[in-house]
């Protein structure tokens, strides 16, 4: 599953304490992450449950769609959290 370079670019990110952003939703964060990593999720815990709905009852092109329709206002949302993120770590020192 893992390959030597993923392995060799996961740890860079470590050693250099690069940020790193984990989108699963808050849910899937709150139950295990990376010491350090940030989350900015793709999908509430809600929509997560939507999008798996579709997924199980209606097959995976309907999931997509409803994960089209419901991350379409979150693109304006992530830009302004990724920009905040981006001063915050800048002014604790963290390579972004």
């Amino acid at each position: 599953m893992f390959t030597d370079q993923l392995v060799n670019d996961f740890t860079e990110i470590i050693v250099e304490e690069r940020a790193l952003i984990d989108v699963r939703s808050p849910s899937e964060f709150a139950a295990g992450s990376i010491t350090g990593a940030v989350n900015l999720p793709l999908l509430t815990d809600e929509q997560r449950h939507l999008v798996g709905i579709y997924y199980k009852d209606e097959g995976e092109e309907a999931a997509n769609n409803k994960l089209l329709h419901v991350s379409d206002s979150w693109a304006l949302d992530i830009t302004e959290q990724l920009y905040e993120f981006g001063i915050r770590n800048s002014e604790f020192g963290i390579k972004n």
